[in-house]
C-alpha cells in the first residue's frame, strides 16, 4: 500500500473494529461494494454513472457488481465467493431491525464459509466476528487498487463492421463489386415506393 494511503486506511480499519456488529457488517460491506463499483467504472469504455448508481441502475446492487466483476474477469473466484458471503451477511444486518449479531447461527455459519486466509490457518479458533473482520481486511487489501490495475486494460469502443461496407447504395449510381452479396429492395414503379 502506498504511504499516502496508509493513514486513511488504518484509520478506517480502526474505526471499523470499534463498530457494533451491525456497523461492522454495513460499513465493511459498503466499502467492498464501493471498491467493486470503482473497479467496474475503471474498466468500462467511459464512465457511465447510470449503470452503477441510481434506483434503476443495472449494476447498482452489490450482487450485480460482484457478478459483473467476475464475468469480466476483474475478480477471482475466491474473491467472488467471499464478496458474496460478505453481501449475504450485510443483508442479514441491513434487513433485520433487532437482535442480529455475529453469534446468530445463520451468520456464524456464513462466517465459517469465508475463505480469506486466517492468522493461524483454518484450524485456529476464531469468533464469527473476527472471521468477518478478517475477510473485510483481506478483501479490502486485494481490491484497494484494483480499479487502477484494471484501468490499464480499460475497454475502448471498437468499430466491428466498416460502415462503408454495409451502407445502402443505389445500383443506378454505383454497381456493387462482382463478389459482394447484394440485398435489393425493388421499387414498385406504379406506387413509387420501395
Amino acid at each position: 500500500m502506498r504511504a499516502a494511503d496508509h493513514k486513511t486506511y488504518f484509520e478506517f480499519l480502526n474505526e471499523l473494529r470499534r463498530e457494533s456488529d451491525r456497523g461492522l457488517a454495513l460499513v465493511g460491506g459498503a466499502f467492498i461494494d464501493e471498491k467493486l463499483a470503482n473497479t467496474l467504472s475503471s474498466f468500462f469504455v467511459s464512465d457511465i454513472p447510470a449503470l452503477l448508481q441510481g434506483k434503476n441502475a443495472p449494476l447498482g446492487t452489490f450482487s450485480a457488481r460482484i457478478e459483473m466483476c467476475f464475468a469480466l474477469g476483474l475478480i477471482e473466484d475466491v474473491e467472488r465467493h467471499d464478496c458474496e458471503i460478505v453481501r449475504k451477511i450485510r443483508n442479514e444486518f441491513a434487513h433485520k431491525v433487532l437482535g442480529t449479531s455475529f453469534e446468530q447461527q445463520r451468520i456464524a455459519d456464513l462466517c465459517s464459509n469465508l475463505k480469506a486466509d486466517l492468522p493461524d490457518g483454518p484450524s485456529g479458533v476464531y469468533t464469527p466476528r473476527f472471521r468477518f473482520e478478517n475477510a473485510i481486511l483481506a478483501m479490502s487489501n486485494r481490491l484497494f487498487y484494483r480499479g487502477e490495475y484494471v484501468a490499464k486494460e480499460k475497454r475502448t469502443a471498437k468499430v466491428w463492421v466498416d460502415p462503408e461496407s454495409i451502407r445502402w447504395r443505389r445500383t443506378d449510381e454505383e454497381l456493387p463489386p462482382d463478389s459482394q452479396p447484394v440485398i435489393a429492395l425493388a421499387r414498385n414503379a406504379k406506387a413509387g415506393k420501395p
